[in-house]
Formats: C-alpha cells, structure tokens, sequence
C-alpha cells in the first residue's frame, strides 16, 4: 500500500504556478494591447478636423479674450442739487475682433447711451457693491442693444470717483 501511494504522487503533474501571477500577466498584457491600440487609432485611424472644422480641443477653449480700453467719462449725477458728479473709467470684454471694431465705429453712440444712463443715476444707487454691479448690468444691456456684430461680455471699472 505504501508502494501504491507513492507511486499515485509521481503521477501527479508537479505544482504549477500561482494564479495570482497569472493574472497579473494577463493584465499587464491587455493593457499594452490597450495602450497600442488606442496609440494606433489616434495616430492612423483617427481623421484630422477639415479646414475650417474646429477639432473637439479647440471647440472646447474658450474664445479669446478680446478687451477695448474705454476713455474716461466725467456726469454729473441726478442727486438734487446736481453737486455731485462721477469719474468713470473702464475696460470693455468684447466676445471677437468684429464687435470690437464696430464699438470703435459706433462710440458715439455707445457713449451717447451710457451717458443718459450714467446722469439718471443718484449717489445713493451707486454707492454699494451691489449698486455698482446693477449699473455695470445696465450698461453691458445698453450696449448689446448697439452693437450687431457680436456682444459685450463684460466690463471692469477701472476709475469709479464720486464727488
């Protein structure tokens, strides 16, 4: 019997490897094939954008920012009395480089209507932060109204001086 048993142990197969190491081999194998294929397809597969296309990057940025700088306005304020004025100067962000020379073209105009809306205004509307930021609202609206070719974005005071 004893014979029996150790002849039924030679005939086993000897232990093979672990399986954990198998499957970190698999693994480490499937993910250089990944890796080569998504290499392969973005390199000879994938089309370039046609010209005038925007590939998904470039449509993903942002336009550029496009910033004109605004001459200082001096109004008196429609405070009773009429003894206080403002000094304001500021940068315009435009949303491209065609609104930007219409703005240019149609100051006068744009001036014209931040001028009735700067002189309705009294100290006390103006005064708070919150103030400063209805007035900044008010005048990006008024000029959208002007400008055809795109859109006023933002604008940033630069001088605010209250008298």
């Amino acid at each position: 019997m004893a014979s029996e048993a150790h002849e039924n142990e030679e005939l086993k197969e000897p232990k093979k490897g672990s399986p954990l190491i198998k499957i970190i081999i698999l693994v480490v194998i499937l993910a250089g094939l990944g890796g080569g294929g998504f290499f392969a397809y973005g390199k000879f597969i994938k089309k370039a954008p046609a010209e005038g296309e925007q590939s998904p990057v470039a449509a993903a940025h942002p336009e550029k920012q496009v910033i004109c700088d605004w001459d200082p306005m001096l109004v008196n304020l429609a405070d009773p009395g009429g003894k206080r004025y403002l000094k304001l100067g500021m940068k315009v962000e435009l949303n491209n480089d065609r609104v930007l020379e219409e703005v240019k073209n149609r100051s006068f105009q744009i001036k014209d209507a931040m001028l009735m809306v700067l002189s309705s205004k009294e100290f006390d509307d103006i005064a708070t932060p919150s103030g400063k930021q209805a007035l900044k609202q008010e005048i990006v609206a008024q000029m959208n109204k002007i400008v055809k070719q795109g859109q006023v974005k933002d604008i940033f005071f630069t001088d605010f001086i209250v008298q």
